[in-house]
């Protein structure tokens, strides 16, 4: 029996979108945990982007619609939101159209959170684009975003 040996030598692993997209998303996600655990805020990076999004968001929605904005299952959704339902950072409502359904919408104390720490966000997007001009910034952005799309479609 031959041993098979891989050799990545040659590889364009580290030109792969994929790739690419998972070592930058795992780099963001230990900066943010970083700045979270020497600033003392008991967060996780996912909490603290969740509760990003909820801050942008600005009005409540239902677990479902969430779930599709944020590209995420319900169950890691519903497991994400307990800790920042726990600290009273998010509100969990019963949906007033339907109580079988719920709404969370962010709280006062998660707002004043998202904004003190917006500085974090600013500074790492900064971090993050160094050295590249913002007309390129701006066409970077809009071919992830159409990368995603495309991915998107075929869900």
């Amino acid at each position: 029996m031959s041993e098979q040996k891989n050799d990545f030598s040659n590889s364009d692993i580290h030109s792969s979108i994929g790739f690419l997209a998972g070592r930058i998303a795992h780099r963001l996600r230990t900066e943010i945990n970083s700045f979270l655990a020497n600033s003392e805020i008991p967060l996780s990076s996912e909490e603290y982007i969740l509760l990003t999004a909820l801050e942008e968001i600005q009005t409540p929605k239902r677990m479902g619609e969430l779930a599709v904005f944020l590209q995420r299952d319900a169950t890691t959704l519903k497991r994400q939101l307990n800790p920042l339902i726990h600290q009273a950072l998010v509100l969990r409502e019963p949906c007033p159209q339907d109580n079988r359904a719920v709404v969370i919408s962010i709280t006062k104390a998660g707002k004043s959170l998202v904004q003190t720490t917006y500085p974090l966000l600013v500074a790492l997007r900064k971090k993050a684009l160094n050295g590249i001009p913002p007309s390129e910034q701006e066409a970077l952005i809009e071919k992830l975003s159409q990368v995603l799309s495309n991915l998107s479609e075929s869900a």
